[in-house]
């Protein structure tokens, strides 16, 4: 307000219909990326070791805002896991996850491309794990019906 106040414009409809357009774009993009809230089935890969696959987790995206995604996994084997991340426009998903309580070192970032028909993702993670060093691989992920 303090700004607006001590703008001098001669047009001051003008800065409204600008504020006003702004708005309009971030709720039409907040109601497109709506459709990537629910289940998502989740395989990652270990890149250096290529008879280890983890099949079984389950992501669970719970809030769009935006480009904003929050979202919360699990995996039986190594315990929940919370992410934080956005969606371009081109696209590209990024996450940003931590382990939830006993699990809470594990941490690391994933980096996806979301398919054109927005039913599938893939792309790379990388994880620095509780014994100080990085592991990595590939990860797929596919909608699951609600």
């Amino acid at each position: 307000v303090r700004l607006v106040s001590s703008f001098r414009c001669s047009r001051p409809a003008s800065v409204i219909a600008v504020l006003k357009m702004d708005s309009v774009r971030s709720r039409r993009n907040s109601e497109y990326h709506s459709d990537l809230a629910g289940r998502w089935r989740c395989e990652w890969n270990v890149s250096h070791d290529a008879s280890y696959t983890i099949e079984d987790d389950a992501v669970h995206i719970e809030l769009v805002s935006g480009e904003r995604i929050v979202a919360y996994g699990h995996n039986d084997d190594f315990g929940d896991y919370k992410l934080k991340g956005r969606v371009s426009r081109s696209g590209v998903v990024t996450f940003t996850y931590e382990g939830v309580g006993r699990k809470q070192p594990r941490g690391g970032v994933v980096i996806m491309e979301l398919e054109p028909d927005r039913q599938f993702m893939a792309g790379y993670w990388v994880e620095y794990t509780r014994d100080r060093t990085f592991i990595s691989g590939d990860t797929k992920w596919v909608r699951q019906p609600h």
